[in-house]
């Protein structure tokens, strides 16, 4: 657009010095205008300046590629061993039913943050670092209801976990 736009411009300032030029021969040929000393024709310089940029352009837009898929059996993996001590754990006495009702709503949240992630089809590192600290957490939060002091239909474990055999 402006390479067209100067060719025209350079074009029409072309044609009107052309045309001033021959005017002025015309007139000195006839006596009509003397100048002061007589030169062939007219010479005539063009200076071509470029527009001036806006005051505030806005900045150039560089190509963001895709984010990388990885694969998310890590984060599988951590969901069936978390499920599977949350059940081994209500079976062992060492989980309340509120506990583990409490752990299992922690894991269907986190459930529903991972398809929430994988809606697009695909599993960011960032994404399945932010699933796999969510987890660890949720580990965490497994041993510590486990190795509490509240047992299934038992409420006299000695605060350091052992069984005496003096006490009943």
């Amino acid at each position: 657009m402006f390479k067209k736009t100067l060719s025209l411009s350079l074009a029409v300032a072309t044609l009107c010095l052309s045309s001033l030029a021959s005017a002025e021969n015309y007139l000195y040929e006839n006596n009509d205008w003397q100048p002061e000393h007589r030169h062939s024709g007219g010479h005539f310089s063009i200076h071509v300046v470029p527009p001036i940029p806006p005051r505030y352009a806005p900045p150039p837009r560089y190509y963001e590629p895709p984010p990388r898929c990885v694969p998310g059996y890590q984060v599988d993996q951590l969901q069936a061993e978390q499920s599977s001590q949350i059940y081994a754990g209500r079976q062992d006495g060492d989980l309340t039913r509120p506990e583990m009702e409490s752990l299992l709503a922690q894991q269907d949240h986190i459930e529903s943050i991972e398809e929430r992630m994988r809606r697009d089809g695909c599993l960011t590192l960032d994404e399945r670092k932010d699933l796999v600290a969510r987890l660890n957490q949720a580990s965490r939060d497994i041993w510590r209801e486990r190795n509490d002091n509240e047992r299934r239909g038992d409420r006299r474990r000695p605060h350091y976990g052992g069984w005496s055999s003096d006490r009943h």
